[in-house]
């Protein structure tokens, strides 16, 4: 038969409770460092597709202006019978302009999370001392000398 083993201190109180949250979950995990994360990565991509939707669509001018007005028009009427006109086309840009300031909105947080998380900052060092390891000839070419002095002029061979 197993015996329970009695460990000092285990039916102490915990002292640092989780504070229960009030806000829905979508709003925790936004708010989380995980979430925002989420957030960049996820209106980076729409920003990537916003890019390179619009490099393609710049590509009609190469077959000349009778295709690239009817590109432009074809944007105007996108889903033209479901929605009145342009307002897809606008509907595309408010979501452009939300996807940015997320983006943005979540770099700033999460570089202030990261400063909070290391409130001391990296020690920075001189590029003397960076390029003094056995690896500096290829690792820091910035510091390294070339044989030629700026006074040398090179002399011809003949």
């Amino acid at each position: 038969m197993t015996q329970a083993i009695e460990r000092p201190g285990a039916d102490a109180p915990v002292v640092n409770k989780p504070k229960p949250s009030k806000r829905p979950w979508p709003v925790e995990f936004a708010t989380s460092a995980v979430g925002m994360k989420w957030i960049m990565a996820l209106s980076g991509l729409a920003l990537i597709g916003f890019v390179l939707a619009h490099a393609f669509g710049n590509l009609k001018v190469y077959f000349g202006a009778e295709d690239f007005d009817h590109y432009a028009e074809s944007l105007r009427t996108l889903l033209y019978p479901i929605v009145p006109k342009t307002w897809f086309l606008w509907g595309m840009r408010i979501g452009l302009i939300v996807a940015f300031g997320a983006h943005i909105g979540s770099a700033i947080a999460l570089t202030r999370i990261n400063q909070k998380a290391r409130p001391v900052r990296y020690q920075r060092t001189s590029p003397a001392v960076r390029c003094a390891g056995p690896e500096s000839s290829w690792r820091c070419s910035c510091c390294s000398t070339s044989p030629i002095s700026p006074g040398d002029s090179p002399t011809p061979t003949s």
